[in-house]
């Protein structure tokens, strides 16, 4: 039930930067979906015609890109993905400390419209 409650979110948004650009259509939806989010992608595509119906995205394609998570390690500054094999330390220099830069996201990334 998370995914419809985001899913009708990202809706309303998309639907309010279109009508606030004079669109009468949403012709293609693209959300961005970080890994850490929790939020099941497929999931978004099952909810998709129930959130959009009656909106501007009514009858428009969805497409979702998932976000992998990348941390920057403190320790040497190289970026990776934390991975449970090795106890999500930097596999570079096995540092623990580290910066998120990307996996959080949850967003509107492209809203092609009529």
């Amino acid at each position: 039930m998370h995914e419809l409650s985001a899913m009708m979110n990202l809706v309303s948004l998309a639907c309010r930067a279109a009508e606030e650009n004079g669109a009468s259509h949403i012709k293609k939806l693209t959300v961005d979906v970080g890994e850490m989010t929790g939020i099941l992608p497929k999931y978004l595509f099952h909810y998709f015609p129930e959130a959009s119906k009656g909106t501007l995205c009514e009858g428009s394609e969805l497409i979702v890109n998932e976000v992998p998570v990348t941390i920057e390690c403190a320790k040497c500054g190289k970026d990776y993905h934390p991975e449970i094999a090795n106890d999500r330390s930097c596999p570079f220099c096995r540092g623990t400390i580290g910066k998120i830069k990307s996996g959080r996201e949850l967003m509107v990334s492209d809203i092609i419209v009529d």
